[in-house]
């Protein structure tokens, strides 16, 4: 999946320049678990969050999963 990690539990692993680093995602049932090499437990993730995402991510009628991120911190 296209994603990416910004912060661990502590929040303080945003880059400062803002940057960001590539996540690994897995569904197990009805959830999404990430992980990073460079962020131990990634909390802040987005998902397909670029101008034109390859979005990989699908139901079961074939329909792509919109854009989206588990925070409210600015862009």
């Amino acid at each position: 999946m296209e994603a990416y990690a910004r912060a661990d539990e502590s929040r303080r692993s945003v880059p400062v320049d803002g940057g960001k680093w590539p996540a690994q995602a897995k569904i197990d049932g009805n959830n999404i678990r990430w992980s990073s090499p460079d962020v131990p437990s990634p909390v802040v993730v987005r998902f397909a969050f670029v101008s034109f995402p390859q979005v990989n991510l699908v139901n079961e009628q074939e329909l792509p999963a919109v854009p989206f991120r588990t925070d409210n911190d600015s862009p």
